[in-house]
């Protein structure tokens, strides 16, 4: 799947995925002067080979996330409340401060101990009270979420993203990108336009979409939409793989997209979404530092990972080519500590490009017990970067697609030994793997979890023989498996599997 049909979405079938766009689509419009009211609009750059950013950073609060907080604290008030609370990383609790002092409203923003200090000074300055609880931010929204605003007047817990005013709010975004294709844009040689959007909940790809995908028109070129993420963030991959939300390990720097859980207000419109790109962490290290360099502006890392992906896009041609094809990149952020940004100026990257490369494969094998040991035994001399599975309906073969990270001399050893145990596989020249269609979901039977492993050569596949030996293993819907970030930390896997009613409890 290269494209997707592009027609307003009155044309198309009555879906879930097109009836929830087609009400934050109409939420969206029904905001967008509150928007403009406010001076909260964003700037366009002029193309510059094909690439304009979209900067939604130019306002007070200095993020994205201000027009979702702003559209769900009006509505709270428009409904009685004289406060509101909210639980966030850090640019969304900076967004409803600014709304909540707009607005003439009290606000209380639960943050995790571990919130930037530019962001909490920057809560506080809006005249919002600051309570730091939890160790990270799935835990504080749990947190926040049992408790009230410290305040006795009537109020309301403002969700950061799973919420379809915040998306709605988001999704003035989307309009003033189509009005700016449609007004600014005259070349008829555009072919293509292509928007990378990052993802941490999804409040912002879902307000977009849902808002760009309801006025797109046959006339204009296809649209594309593709979900940039940090591959050490998955949750918004594995939700829409998987087809509902599901736990993942939130190991990344962007600490804007640091969530465990993707909401539910995404996953309702994902199937209008064309891809998910998981971003590796030295990319977005990569992007922060040049463009700093390139324009004297920090990014904070989350506002970096639209760039980082459509740069990845650019230089390997991960979409077809065309005569001429507009991509536009959404930065988000850039409020991130000195401190934090001058480490990852000066960082080192996790692996050196000069003697270990990153290879990808997809590798047919059967659907049946003990393949996916096989071929864990047939490649256990290389290290295995990344792993992901899902079962395909009605097929008697599936595919893994997975990643190594070797040094540049084995590579040749890794194929040839790859491809006599495994002939029917296929190499993913030019990183093909970083673009994933979102299709239909596996199956909802399988029951999901999340098991941490010791970053060492072999911990996966020991993993995987225990369940093995123990009958565990079970019919396996899904498996996906990554390595940290970096050294140190955990890699993680989350499986999907149909297990014996006896055997429900084990290895939980």
């Amino acid at each position: 799947m290269l494209t997707k049909n592009t027609a307003p979405l009155t044309s198309r079938h009555t879906t879930p995925s097109t009836n929830v766009a087609t009400h934050l689509a109409s939420l969206s419009a029904s905001l967008s002067p509150l928007m403009r009211k406010y001076g909260i609009n964003a700037e366009f750059s002029q193309p510059h080979h094909g690439l304009v950013v979209l900067d939604a950073r130019r306002n007070k609060s200095s993020a994205y996330k201000l027009r979702g907080a702003l559209a769900s604290a009006y509505s709270a008030k428009q409904q009685g409340a004289g406060s509101v609370w909210t639980a966030s990383a850090g640019n969304h609790g900076v967004g409803v401060a600014m709304a909540a002092n707009l607005l003439g409203l009290s606000a209380t923003v639960y943050v995790p101990m571990t919130a930037p200090d530019v962001k909490v000074s920057k809560i506080e300055q809006f005249g919002a009270r600051v309570v730091k609880v939890g160790p990270n931010f799935d835990e504080c929204l749990v947190a926040a979420q049992a408790l009230q605003a410290l305040d006795s007047q009537p109020s309301a817990f403002l969700h950061p993203f799973d919420d379809q005013i915040v998306a709605a709010g988001q999704g003035t975004l989307g309009i003033e990108l189509f009005e700016h294709f449609t007004s600014t844009i005259h070349d008829p040689a555009v072919q293509a336009v292509r928007l990378f959007v990052p993802i941490g909940g999804g409040g912002l790809i879902a307000g977009m979409t849902s808002a760009l995908r309801h006025r797109w028109s046959e006339k204009l070129p296809p649209l594309q939409i593709i979900g940039v993420v940090d591959e050490s963030s998955p949750a918004s991959l594995l939700g829409t793989l998987f087809g509902r939300p599901v736990e993942a390990l939130p190991d990344t720097i962007a600490d804007g997209t640091r969530v465990a859980r993707v909401g539910q207000t995404f996953l309702s419109i994902s199937p209008l979404v064309d891809f998910i790109m998981p971003v590796p962490h030295d990319e977005i290290v990569a992007t922060m530092r040049n463009y700093y360099r390139s324009t004297n502006e920090i990014l904070e890392p989350s506002g970096a990972l639209a760039l980082a992906g459509e740069a990845l896009t650019r230089r390997h041609s991960l979409l077809p080519k065309t005569t001429s094809a507009l991509h536009y990149a959404v930065l988000t952020g850039r409020n991130v500590d000195n401190q934090t940004f001058e480490a990852v100026l000066n960082e080192e990257s996790r692996r050196c490009a000069r003697s270990i490369c990153r290879t990808a494969y997809q590798v047919r094998i059967p659907e049946r017990d003990g393949e996916l040991l096989r071929f864990l035994n047939a490649v256990s001399s290389f290290n295995i970067a990344s792993l992901t599975y899902k079962q395909q309906s009605h097929s008697s073969h599936g595919e893994l697609s997975v990643e190594f990270e070797v040094k540049n001399s084995d590579a040749r050893p890794l194929h040839d030994q790859l491809m006599e145990a495994f002939p029917r596989s296929e190499s993913l020249h030019n990183t093909r793997r970083l673009l994933l269609p979102v299709g239909e979901p596996v199956a909802q039977q399988y029951r999901d979890e999340l098991v941490t492993l010791d970053d060492r050569p072999g911990s996966f596949r020991d993993y995987i023989q225990q369940l093995h030996n123990a009958g565990a293993l079970g019919s396996v819907g899904f498996l996906f498996y990554r390595q940290p970030s970096q050294a140190g930390a955990k890699a993680q896997v989350v499986i999907g599997r149909a297990l014996p009613p006896s055997l429900a409890g084990a290895f939980a």
